[in-house]
């Protein structure tokens, strides 16, 4: 299903925005950890982003993005496997998109995708009968890892 979506011009859209945020969250976090600041987060409407970072270890940081966004995909895959964990990691996603909105976005479009993302993550939250949100983890988790794999020719 996830290589069907990804081949649906408007169906594929959030999905690419989710790998590029993946992709620029973790570059991000990789400043964080590396002692730096974040700057800022960009998305841009087709599915490109950027992430401005001050100081930290920069090939931890350069490195970190397609990295990363394969950790996440990976994570949201072994994330389905439990029942507890998908939940969970729905939650730690919503949050962390809400923080980004908050200390990191800094223009109206990345404001709007991030919102978009976020409700998408709500609306997963919100799945009462959590056999479904285990599948839809693991749509999301394969997803980002086709963007992932898919986008590496694309600059970063």
């Amino acid at each position: 299903m996830a290589i069907v979506i990804k081949q649906l011009p408007l169906v594929s859209i959030p999905f690419n925005w989710l790998e590029s945020y993946f992709h620029e969250v973790s570059h991000g976090i990789a400043a964080l950890l590396t002692g730096g600041n974040v700057l800022r987060i960009q998305l841009f409407a087709n599915g490109a982003g950027l992430c401005t970072t001050q100081g930290g270890i920069n090939f931890v940081i350069t490195f970190s993005g397609y990295a990363g966004a394969t950790l996440w995909g990976g994570v949201y895959r072994l994330s389905s496997i439990h029942q507890k964990a998908a939940q969970g990691f729905s939650m730690l996603l919503f949050f962390i998109l809400i923080c980004s909105i908050v200390f990191w976005g800094r223009d109206l479009l990345t404001w709007l995708i991030l919102g978009v993302l976020a409700t998408l993550f709500l609306f997963t939250i919100k799945l009462q009968k959590i056999h479904y949100l285990q599948r839809v983890m693991q749509l999301f988790g394969l997803l980002i890892l086709l963007n992932s794999l898919s986008s590496l020719d694309l600059p970063t």
